[in-house]
């Protein structure tokens, strides 16, 4: 059989009408249904998209307790307030005064690094148990883990001389406790 000879097949025939079947014309009516629902369609997808709430606006970034304390190590004797604020920003708490060696400025910065939690044996508890050979009551010392919570807290203290800085002092505490 050549090519020729075989009938000739629709190239979607789900799609075309079915031989002696009515054929389905569209009317004026389903145009204007679809241009409808094409416009409710464009029109809820824009304004879904185009809304902002207030919860999702950019909160202002909190420079992270490590790079503090980096740029805190950088901090040189002779520093003047712009190069520190830049660096640190605004300082915790700040204390103007006079004594006699002129006008001084205490500037107190607070760095608190992260936690740390590590597994450690709290205690050790006496557990009974009955030995499987004797029968006899004996005690077992088991340990009792928790979580360890260790955080460290840097106070750093600045002292200026009008705008140099003249003293720095760091003070670096651990706080340590358990999770109950």
């Amino acid at each position: 059989m050549t090519s020729s000879t075989l009938p000739s097949r629709p190239s979607f025939p789900a799609l075309s009408p079915s031989p002696g079947g009515p054929v389905k014309r569209l009317s004026s009516g389903d145009g204007l249904r679809r241009i409808f629902a094409a416009a409710a369609a464009l029109a809820l997808g824009g304004l879904s998209t185009g809304c902002q709430s207030p919860a999702s606006e950019p909160q202002p970034s909190k420079t992270p307790a490590l790079v503090l304390a980096k740029r805190a190590d950088h901090l040189r004797i002779g520093m003047h307030k712009p190069q520190v604020l830049e660096w640190l920003g605004e300082p915790l708490a700040s204390i103007s005064g006079n004594n006699s060696n002129g006008m001084r400025e205490t500037w107190t910065y607070r760095i608190e690094h992260t936690p740390h939690y590590k597994t450690v044996v709290a205690v050790m508890e006496k557990v009974p148990y009955y030995d499987p050979i004797t029968g006899i009551l004996r005690w077992l010392d088991e340990p009792v883990q928790n979580q360890q919570r260790t955080q460290s807290i840097e106070t750093l203290t600045l002292t200026f001389r009008g705008v140099s800085l003249i003293d720095i002092e760091r003070d670096k505490r651990e706080l340590g406790g358990f999770r109950d």
